[in-house]
């Protein structure tokens, strides 16, 4: 709720733009920084490299779609 009021005073400012710090830091503490990251999405291993014509029918078909 104290976040919702300081926004709102904010707002009731004669000139603009604020920027201004809230006091309070986030819940949860500083993030550690050997946290790893990871993607969300499923994606595929990535082929082996080719060379000559395999690596061109690959690219044909990745983009045409197969």
């Amino acid at each position: 709720m104290r976040v919702l009021r300081a926004a709102r005073e904010l707002l009731t400012r004669e000139r603009g733009p604020v920027l201004e710090d809230f006091p309070d830091d986030a819940p949860g503490g500083p993030a550690e920084d050997d946290e790893a990251w990871a993607c969300p999405l499923p994606l595929p291993v990535p082929a082996s490299p080719a060379t000559g014509e395999e690596a061109f029918a690959r690219q044909l078909l990745a983009e045409v779609g197969r």
